[in-house]
């Protein structure tokens, strides 16, 4: 069952998602969860992207165009729905996506999108999980990636029900069968010319049919013209050594023109490279192998594999009639090739086993060898694992190997990825105080950059003030790099694991614990990082307790955080202002009054989308709370509350209320205790519609006190009589 707001009287999918969802962003248009999720049949998938997220920003416009083509063909009767999950680092971000999307968002709460993530093992984005009614994962075949679906089939791939997923493998399989069999009868003319390598003439032609025939197999290579990509030469190298360490006598590999990567490209510049090239290509060509790979898979580069069937029969039952060609593999980005070597030919699922398997075995061997850092330490057949420091080999002083106050941290990071750049100055900054500190701590970069070049200008920034810059693992040791992801399964970045000096694990979380406790925090073992928070929690608490003294000792108006956690809130006393960071509640109850009038004005600063709740409440109407708890001024029977974005007021419920706000209007609150009364203004006007006496509750007549929620939302308050900029409403308001 959903736990994420663990209230009671709310339906599992409003404790999980929030009360209201965002239909959309344009016009802040709000709608009730239990409204809008209502069908018995319905399918929920929470969709977990960011806007910083480079594969998030190529996979959104994919998603939302297949979605809206779903929708417009099915339209009421369609049975799946889309929710946005953000987890962009603020409130401008998230608004900004979500405008590209044709489907609803949860509102932006980054407590609650980590909630969520927690929730569903969500370890790395763009990612698409279901949901049922109760808010709890669906289980599926593990195997099925909703990410490839949609890239292959856009909207076609809907309602993404296991019926739909059978019925699109089936139409696949017959749409492939049907397109080597063309290529191969020659029905699509495939006539590629020699480019004058090794032992064959220059520009003489040949049909993919000849070629199938006189060969073992033949590679077919899309190719993007990106003469600097290094993956073309590596590639051909290891085409090179296939003779010599395989028993492949003949693998011919035609070069096609696919795609430009830019303006610099030119595909004769790498198609040399290999024995055979298509540059021209005809759309019949094109539709053929997109029909084979997949239109969404079908990109530069890739290598795709062909042989003659051999008229023989599988151990799965499948078999082959011997007059046609089959895929043997397919490897976009020519990974497999790269990583697997030519000991792995020809890249299929076997030869992936039996690779993986190996992995494995060498993965259980360094986890023996973490011990004592040796895997960091002793020299491989292809030199030093680290990096020099200083014009000399690191050693066992500088992880402080047998040394029982030593902690190494091992940073998974690379420039292309934003939060890294933002965290990596964080963990210098932190590294030089805990050394400054005398504490014993050795940072260690393993980088995930995509190239020696950018590996090398990012390593050069992780220096502190002092000139210390981090140790690193040598670029070359790629299959290292890969292994220690796998024994500390990072699945995402910046990560930072935190080991003692003799190896074993002191946390998982070191980036997390970086961030929040600081240098303060080392070790940042789970006692120590949970001592620091709860002493900052604490600190933070008192700040908020002299800040009270302040305002009463100044003769000021005490406001003060009511509801949320200590950081919910950015209060600015010497200017009032309250900046809501979350969902959380501020207020004045030292002025709870039970007769005449009280009155207030709150300046609005900020409001993008924001979620403000503005007016009164009784004496016990709002539960103080050190936490978050989705209840705002108005979400109950004992406090009253407007909100000029959502258009509502607010009072054990919502109506209605035909009035708007903008950034720079001034909202006057006055509540007519004797009267039972509660009155709203706009920029100083009592008559205008939406204005004047909005509540008559004779419960308001008991005694009440101003207080104000909101989240993404900045207001300047004015209490004293003196800085009002409007007057009070006249006694005809009420």
């Amino acid at each position: 069952m959903a736990d994420i707001d663990n209230n009671q009287n709310l339906t599992p999918l409003e404790q999980l998602l929030g009360e209201n969802l965002l239909k959309d962003s344009n016009t802040c248009e709000k709608v009730s969860t239990t409204s809008f999720l209502d069908k018995k049949k319905q399918k929920i998938f929470l969709y977990f992207s960011a806007h910083w997220c480079p594969p998030c920003r190529g996979f959104t416009p994919l998603l939302s165009a297949a979605y809206e083509g779903y929708k417009n063909k099915f339209g009421d009767d369609s049975e799946t729905v889309i929710l946005f999950v953000s987890r962009d680092n603020d409130e401008d971000a998230f608004t900004r996506y979500h405008k590209e999307m044709s489907f609803p968002a949860i509102l932006f709460n980054s407590e609650r999108s980590s909630k969520l993530m927690e929730k569903f093992e969500i370890r790395g984005i763009p990612s698409l999980v279901e949901i049922d009614s109760n808010g709890d994962a669906v289980e599926r075949n593990p195997r099925v990636d909703f990410r490839s679906l949609i890239d292959a089939h856009g909207a076609d791939a809907f309602p993404l029900t296991e019926e739909r997923l059978v019925e699109l493998k089936k139409e696949y399989e017959k749409l492939k069968l049907q397109k080597l069999r063309e290529l191969y009868s020659g029905k699509i003319p495939f006539i590629s010319a020699s480019n004058g390598n090794e032992d064959i003439e220059d520009d003489i032609k040949v049909s993919l049919r000849e070629l199938i025939d006189g060969n073992d197999s033949v590679g077919i290579l899309l190719g993007d013209g990106d003469a600097l990509d290094g993956s073309y030469s590596a590639t051909k190298s290891i085409f090179d050594n296939l003779p010599s360490t395989t028993k492949v006598l003949s693998f011919p590999v035609v070069y096609l023109g696919w795609s430009l990567y830019d303006s610099n490209s030119d595909h004769s510049k790498v198609s040399n490279l290999f024995e055979y090239s298509l540059s021209d290509l005809s759309k019949e060509v094109r539709m053929a192998i997109e029909g084979i790979v997949g239109k969404s898979e079908a990109c530069a580069p890739q290598l795709i594999i062909l042989r003659k069937e051999k008229g023989l029969c599988n151990t799965d039952g499948t078999c082959e009639d011997g007059h046609s060609i089959v895929v043997v593999s397919a490897d976009p980005n020519l990974r497999k090739v790269q990583a697997m070597g030519a000991t792995s030919f020809p890249w299929d699922a076997a030869a992936t086993k039996e690779f993986e398997d190996a992995k494995k075995a060498k993965t259980e061997k360094l986890k023996g060898e973490i011990k004592d850092l040796n895997f960091l330490i002793e020299p491989e057949a292809s030199g030093a694992v680290l990096l020099p420091k200083d014009g000399r080999d690191v050693s066992t002083d500088d992880l402080f190997v047998g040394e029982e106050e030593g902690v190494v941290g091992l940073y998974f990071s690379a420039h292309w990825c934003p939060p890294c750049r933002m965290f990596t100055p964080k963990l210098a900054k932190c590294y030089e105080e805990v050394k400054t500190a005398g504490h014993k701590f050795s940072v260690v970069f393993v980088s995930s950059d995509s190239d020696r070049d950018a590996f090398e200008g990012y390593h050069k920034n992780m220096v502190t003030s002092a000139g210390d810059q981090f140790l690193a693992i040598d670029y070359k040791h790629r299959e290292l790099k890969d292994n220690l992801s796998e024994i500390f399964e990072t699945r995402g970045i910046p990560a930072l694991i935190l080991l003692k000096s003799d190896g074993t694990l002191i946390t998982k979380e070191g980036a997390q614990r970086v961030g929040i406790g600081g240098a303060e925090a080392f070790p940042w073992d789970d006692a120590t990082a949970e001592r620091v928070k709860k002493e900052q929690r604490n600190a933070a608490i008192e700040k908020e307790k002299d800040e009270e003294k302040t305002q009463k000792d100044a003769g000021d108006v005490i406001v003060k955080r009511l509801v949320g956690s200590v950081s919910s809130i950015r209060h600015d006393i010497s200017k009032n202002i309250l900046t809501y960071e979350s969902f959380s509640t501020a207020g004045t109850p030292h002025l709870y009054a039970t007769s005449g009038v009280i009155y207030y004005e709150l300046e609005v600063l900020e409001n993008e989308c924001g979620y403000p709740q503005l007016g009164f409440a009784h004496k016990d109407g709002i539960k103080l709370s050190n936490k978050y708890s989705g209840l705002g001024v108005g979400d109950n029977n004992t406090s009253w509350g407007v909100d000029g974005n959502r258009s509502i007021r607010w009072h054990d419920g919502e109506l209605p209320w035909p009035c708007s706000w903008e950034v720079g209007n001034i909202i006057g609150l006055a509540a007519n205790i004797d009267k039972g009364m509660i009155a709203v203004s706009k920029d100083g006007n009592w008559t205008k519609v939406g204005s004047g006496v909005v509540f008559e509750d004779d419960s308001i007549k008991e005694g009440v006190y101003p207080c104000f929620t909101g989240q993404s939302f900045k207001m300047r308050y004015c209490f004293k009589e003196d800085d009002l900029i409007y007057d009070r409403p006249e006694e005809s308001i009420w």
